[in-house]
C-alpha cells in the first residue's frame, strides 16, 4: 500500500513550492513531497503586509481552500489565523 503527501513550501519572499510524494511510510512520503514541491516553485504576488492583495478559493472534488488577504495589525480576527493563513474543508 502506498501513502500520498501533497506539500506546500514557502520560502516567506513570495516564492511558494507544490509537490507530491509517495511511499509506504508517511515521513518518506512527506519528504519526497518537499523534494519535489523545491523543484515546482513559483513567484506569487504578495501586498507589502505579507499577504496575497485579493482572496483566491481553490476548489478541487469535496475540497475547498479560501486563502484570504489580511494586514498583520488586523491578524485575521476571523479566525484567530496568522496574516494570510489558509482556511480548508471537505
Amino acid at each position: 500500500m502506498q501513502l500520498s503527501a501533497l506539500v506546500v513550501v514557502g520560502d516567506g519572499n513570495g516564492r511558494v513550492g507544490v509537490g507530491m510524494g509517495k511511499s509506504a511510510e508517511v515521513p518518506t512520503a512527506i519528504k519526497k513531497g518537499i523534494e519535489d514541491a523545491k523543484k515546482n516553485m513559483f513567484t506569487v504576488p504578495v501586498t507589502v503586509e505579507g499577504s496575497v492583495p485579493h482572496e483566491i478559493m481553490g476548489e478541487y472534488g469535496a475540497g475547498r481552500v479560501l486563502r484570504k488577504s489580511c494586514n498583520r495589525a488586523a491578524m485575521c480576527s476571523s479566525n484567530s489565523s496568522p496574516p494570510g493563513a489558509l482556511t480548508a474543508s471537505a
